[in-house]
């Protein structure tokens, strides 16, 4: 299924940091290629996801993939630097999000 996904985002605000948490979307997490050898588990290098949804996204948001409990953003979350909507004859389509 292509939208079985969910991110949760940190904003920051004046009071503090904001969460929010968006499902149904779509995923996808690279990681950055090195020929180290490290022990324990390694931080994706980006995450890039596409909400079919209007939801509110912006750039410098924190992100990490599934839903998060946290109030701030963990050590793991990465920052939004791309944010990229489509639309289909005018009309909204997708939004395609890119964070590192």
């Amino acid at each position: 299924m292509l939208n079985n996904d969910a991110v949760t985002l940190w904003r920051e605000t004046k009071e503090g940091y904001k969460r929010i948490q968006i499902i149904n979307l779509y995923a996808e997490e690279t990681y950055e290629q090195s020929e180290a050898v490290t022990a324990g588990p390694r931080n994706s290098s980006s995450l890039k996801f596409f909400i079919f949804t209007r939801e509110s996204v912006e750039l410098d948001d924190y992100v990490v993939r599934g839903l998060d409990p946290s109030p701030e953003p963990p050590a793991r979350a990465l920052r939004v630097v791309h944010i990229n909507p489509y639309r289909r004859c005018n009309d909204f389509h997708h939004v395609e999000v890119l964070a590192r």
